[in-house]
C-alpha cells in the first residue's frame, strides 16, 4: 500500500511506498489499519490519498487502484498529555514541524 499525504490546497507534504504485504483475492474483503506515527506535521487539516498495487519507485510500480482523498484529517495542535500546544500555524511556515536540537556555543 502506497500512500501520499496531501494540505487541504492540494499540495503533496509526503508519503510512503509500501511492501507487497498482501493479497486480496476476487469477492475478497481485508481491513487495512493505517498508523503514522511520529509524523511532524503542522497545525492545519490535511487529506490521504492511497494506491494498491505492486512493487516500488525504485523499481517500477503497478497500481491496480488509487483511491484519491481517502479521509480528510486535522492536526490540532494540542497535546492533551502534556497540556503543550500552539494557538496557530502560519502557512509561510510550511507543513512540517522538525524536532531540532539547537546548541550555541
Amino acid at each position: 500500500m502506497n500512500a501520499t499525504i496531501y494540505t487541504a490546497d492540494d499540495i503533496p507534504v509526503g508519503g510512503w511506498f509500501g511492501q507487497d504485504y498482501f493479497n486480496v483475492n476476487e469477492n475478497e474483503t481485508k481491513k487495512i489499519r493505517i498508523s503514522l506515527s511520529n509524523h511532524s506535521l503542522a497545525i492545519g487539516t490535511y487529506f490521504i490519498s492511497l494506491s494498491l498495487g505492486k512493487g516500488n519507485f525504485a523499481e517500477g510500480m503497478i497500481d491496480f487502484d488509487v483511491v484519491m482523498n481517502v479521509a480528510k484529517f486535522s492536526i490540532i495542535g494540542f497535546d492533551s498529555a502534556t497540556k503543550v500546544g500552539f494557538a496557530t500555524w502560519q502557512k509561510q511556515w510550511g507543513n512540517v514541524l522538525f524536532n531540532v536540537a539547537c546548541n550555541i556555543e
